[in-house]
């Protein structure tokens, strides 16, 4: 978690970023943690989409973030947002 300037927002937000394997990198803005534990991390914040009317939409999001075994962490989604 970071501090990041956003020209959207016109302000500085606190940013979580998971890298995936592959390369992908997932940000969560206004991130805060909820809970934590040994095991997991609860943070909760929003991401920024984009719409088929290339119009920037904001969705709130909470991330549950484990330790994996394996070759790598991979990100679990719910189905995709409407747009």
């Amino acid at each position: 978690m970071r501090d990041v300037r956003d020209p959207r927002l016109n302000r500085h937000v606190r940013t979580a970023s998971f890298h995936c394997q592959g390369g992908e990198v997932l940000h969560l803005s206004d991130a805060s943690l909820v809970h934590a534990t040994s095991e997991m991390l609860v943070i909760n914040g929003f991401e920024q989409g984009i719409t088929a009317g290339c119009q920037v939409v904001d969705y709130a999001q909470s991330w549950i973030l484990m330790e994996v075994e394996g070759e790598g962490a991979q990100p679990s989604r719910g189905p995709a947002f409407p747009r």
